[in-house]
């Protein structure tokens, strides 16, 4: 191939890759199913003495408080001392519950919030993905400010897509009392999923679509579910048919998490990026249906 033939040929490429992609832009996905949070901007912002000046900050439809976890309690916002408690946190955005002490004991206390800041030195929530509403920084700027642009956003109603689907009936986690297989707890990197002894419980709040478990799931009993298989080939049919009624020639498809899609700035130009939400929602199906729409456009 001449230098010539193969500018040419890149050139093409480049304009049939972009072809595709705009194609890809146009479609909808929709989910299964919804899932609903509430929040009424109710912020509790948990730290030592410095918190308490951050709190001060959050106004209009922001209501701060602060658990104070070290330091001498100063005027202005209502704080609650933490002292020698043992402070643990549940739940996600507009539901969260912080209990202090031990429940059933004269000092326990429950403070019951929408969105957390947690300015601890390091994060009490320690899982990989932390639940929706829960927000960590360090003590300094611009942080504080990112964080502050960030809660404004966040009172009112929001959804988000049902990511999973379980079915307790092929589930390999218990029988009889036994305990079986672990494989999806012990991978949920947002500690969403619990067992509940025969069976798991998958909490859709906590859930963000990881889609690790589906991947370890020996059975298939969790499956994930957005987008759905249907739709992530949809969209590879559409970016290799577009590209090819463009002109292009050789392509390659590379499946992207949403998060990493713009790492690709100087990507091949017969290089075609499916965007999914997870990498983990690309089970084998998908992968060998992908692989055939690609051997078929290019011969």
């Amino acid at each position: 191939m001449t230098d010539a033939t193969s500018t040419s040929k890149d050139t093409a490429n480049a304009y049939a890759s972009k072809v595709a992609m705009s194609a890809v832009e146009s479609l909808n996905f929709e989910a299964t199913s919804l899932i609903q949070y509430g929040s009424r901007g109710r912020v509790a912002v948990i730290g030592p003495m410095e918190a308490q000046e951050f709190a001060s900050r959050l106004t209009g439809n922001l209501r701060a408080q602060v658990i104070l976890t070290d330091g001498a309690v100063e005027p202005g916002v209502p704080t609650v001392p933490v002292g020698n408690r043992r402070l643990q946190i549940e739940g996600y955005l507009g539901n969260f519950n912080i209990l202090l002490g031990e429940e059933g004991k004269a000092n326990f206390e429950k403070v019951s919030v929408d969105l957390i800041v947690d300015l601890s030195a390091e994060p009490l929530l320690t899982m990989p993905l932390k639940p929706p509403g829960y927000f960590t920084s360090i003590m300094e700027e611009p942080y504080l400010t990112l964080v502050e642009e960030e809660l404004k956003g966040l009172t009112g109603t929001f959804e988000k897509p049902k990511y999973f689907n379980y079915d307790a009936s092929i589930c390999a986690h218990g029988r009889s009392g036994i305990a079986g297989c672990t494989s999806c707890i012990d991978a949920c990197p947002a500690e969403a999923i619990t067992s509940l002894i025969e069976t798991v419980e998958v909490s859709p709040n906590l859930c963000q679509g990881g889609g690790v478990c589906a991947s370890v799931c020996p059975t298939g009993a969790i499956r994930y579910v957005y987008p759905n298989v249907t739709d992530t080939l949809r969209m590879v049919r559409t970016l290799l048919t577009s590209y090819r009624e463009a002109g292009g020639s050789d392509p390659v498809i590379a499946f992207m998490a949403d998060a990493d899609s713009d790492m690709l700035d100087n990507k091949p130009d017969n290089l075609l990026v499916a965007v999914v939400e997870e990498l983990a929602s690309i089970g084998m199906e998908v992968w060998l249906s992908a692989r055939l729409m690609v051997q078929k456009v290019s011969y």
